[in-house]
């Protein structure tokens, strides 16, 4: 089906609507004119058709209407439906639709309600249903309500993924089976909503709110969220997570949504790149109750960006440093304890803003903690003296979803090292180019010498080279032990040749690389 570019923009259409009506009644009444004329056949009539519809500037293919006419095809556009009913009326001289009704009767091809109704319903006519029930459930996803419909579709017989089911609940299809339409009906039901008519009623007196809560529940970038959140960190002197996640979750719950707490700190750190924008709506009225002006607020968000030593503060560090510094101070300290030191650094804590019990001080001081945060290292440098310095980036801990997302960022840039490239497991990118097995080792090897804890990035480079060398775990470890003591020469010709086989026999046999578990960097 075409549309005749010779006709005005207005005109230029397909048929009209994307919508379908059954097929019974377009049937019913090619039958009766069929009947009526007997010197035209089931073709003729579809030429007839298809001459009607090209009057609206409507192109309809002829092999599509002989099926449509036969019943292969069960739906057809109402478009199509009108132009039958045009050539029935004007066949007969009936006046009206309802004279076709009556012909229909006395000729005995009576179409029952049930076969008339819609298959498939528009977009429109079903988003408002959804948005409806995810207004009286707040705390319900629309990937929940599409699990749900999947169960309660598969037991009629209707087999429809989670994924489809959540394309149709965001708008994302022009049309929507009626089943499903009527299902969420159903769950309107649940809630005391009873039909049709009286949830129209209620959708269209509550239309402001709805569209609230709608808008609520869509998604932006969560930079702005982690901004106002470091600010409230830093205007408190939180260091925690958790202590800003539990004031989320109550103003949250204020109205009507509740969220779990682990979901609420991981959106705090960061780890999580989109947050509804509801949440972000809640922390903007957070950190306004600090009485500061929009102008302010962005002042204080350049000061937190550009102070380094504040953020920190609130990162998590290495301990062991501290310890080092921590035996350092009582060596010049002859006769103090630990327990005396953790009291002085939980005095400075308390004067630098922060909170941390001399209890907790004592066993970082003594080695037996692996990590503390960031206000502490400060305050131990303090004590020694030394009130400008910084405190090294290599002390900082990063998390695995931070390397992670930097290992991402990389990979966006050609011009890097080999070994910062983050090579892809099933879709090599088109720009990276795997290097000779012998360059990779000793750039490796010069990796891990550089490296202040090599035994935590030797593992993630053994995986790396079995990936994509196909070599064994255990050799590609030996390999760079090897590089880094520099027994491997630059271009070894038998380890090329080695790494090739390897790799030509593994895509013969795995036919692509498979998926495997990345361990951690």
């Amino acid at each position: 089906m075409t549309v005749d570019a010779g006709l005005p923009l207005v005109e230029r259409r397909t048929h009209g609507s994307p919508d379908r009506v059954p097929g019974a009644y377009f049937r019913a009444m090619a039958t009766l004119y069929l009947r009526k004329v007997s010197e035209r056949s089931r073709e003729s009539l579809a030429r007839d058709l298809s001459a009607t519809l090209g009057e609206t500037g409507i192109q309809y293919h002829l092999r599509t209407l002989k099926r449509q006419l036969s019943g292969s095809i069960t739906s057809v556009p109402p478009e199509v439906e009108v132009a039958m009913s045009k050539l029935l009326l004007a066949s007969n001289g009936l006046g009206m639709e309802a004279d076709i009704e009556d012909a229909l009767q006395a000729a005995g091809l009576v179409v029952a309600p049930e076969e008339r109704l819609k298959p498939y319903v528009s977009r429109e006519d079903f988003l408002w249903i959804v948005h409806l029930w995810l207004h009286f459930n707040p705390c319900r996803s629309v990937r929940s309500l599409a699990c749900r419909l999947r169960e309660d579709l598969g037991r009629d017989g209707i087999r429809i993924n989670v994924e489809s089911l959540q394309h149709i609940l965001a708008g994302k299809r022009a049309l929507v089976r009626r089943e499903i339409r009527d299902r969420v009906l159903d769950y309107l039901r649940e809630l005391g909503i009873v039909g049709e008519e009286k949830a129209r009623t209620i959708s269209s007196q509550l239309a402001d709110k709805i569209h609230v809560s709608v808008e609520g529940r869509r998604f932006e970038n969560a930079e702005r969220f982690l901004k106002l959140c470091r600010f409230w960190q830093r205007r408190h002197h939180q260091a925690s997570t958790r202590k800003l996640a539990i004031v989320l979750r109550e103003e949250l719950s204020k109205q009507g949504l509740f969220m779990a707490i682990h979901h609420l700190q991981e959106l705090v750190l960061g780890k999580i790149r989109r947050v509804r924008r509801s949440i972000l709506a809640v922390m903007e009225k957070i950190v306004r109750e600090e009485t500061l002006s929009a102008a302010e607020l962005e002042q204080e968000f350049e000061k937190i960006s550009s102070d380094l030593r504040g953020q920190a503060d609130l990162r998590w560090v290495l301990a062991e440093p501290i310890a080092a510094m921590a035996r350092q101070w009582i060596e010049r300290n002859p006769g103090t304890t630990r327990r005396q030191l953790a009291l002085r650094l939980a005095k400075i804590v308390r004067r630098m803003g922060f909170s941390m019990s001399h209890n907790t001080i004592q066993p970082v001081a003594g080695g037996w903690k692996k990590k503390t945060r960031g206000f502490l290292y400060r305050a131990m440098l303090k004590l020694l003296g030394r009130y400008s310095a910084r405190i090294p980036e290599e002390h900082l801990v990063k998390a695995r979803w931070e390397l992670e997302a930097q290992s991402d960022d990389r990979m966006e840039n050609p011009r890097q090292s080999i070994l910062d490239r983050r090579a892809p497991i099933l879709k090599p990118s088109p720009r990276w180019t795997k290097p000779n097995l012998s360059h990779y080792l000793n750039e490796a090897g010069r990796c891990l010498a550089d490296s202040p804890r090599p035994e935590r990035l030797l593992d993630f480079i053994a995986w790396r080279i079995e990936r994509f060398y196909r070599i064994s775990r255990a050799k590609a470890t030996d390999l760079l032990k090897a590089a880094m003591c520099g027994r491997l020469r630059e271009g070894d010709d038998d380890l090329d040749a080695e790494s090739r086989e390897s790799t030509e026999s593994s895509a013969e046999r795995d036919g692509i690389l498979g998926d495997s578990e990345e361990p951690a960097a």
